[in-house]
């Protein structure tokens, strides 16, 4: 069995990602442990890769799911 990176490590790997949301949906998709700890990343600032002006819709999908 391939040894695994502590938690700590894959932090700081999706700590240096958080703002390529293309690169950490990639990560969600890798295993759930990855999902996990790239979720909050994901979930940390829900409006910054939509722009300026967050549609009423995604707001309304948003506060759902609360």
């Amino acid at each position: 069995m391939a040894p695994i990176l502590p938690v700590d490590c894959f932090e700081e790997i999706f700590r240096f990602l958080q703002e390529d949301k293309t690169s950490l949906h990639s990560c969600i998709l890798v295993n759930r442990l990855w999902c996990e700890n790239t979720a909050p990343f994901l979930w940390r600032q829900p409006f910054f890769f939509i722009g300026t002006t967050p549609s009423e819709k995604l707001i309304r999908t948003y506060i759902s799911c609360l």
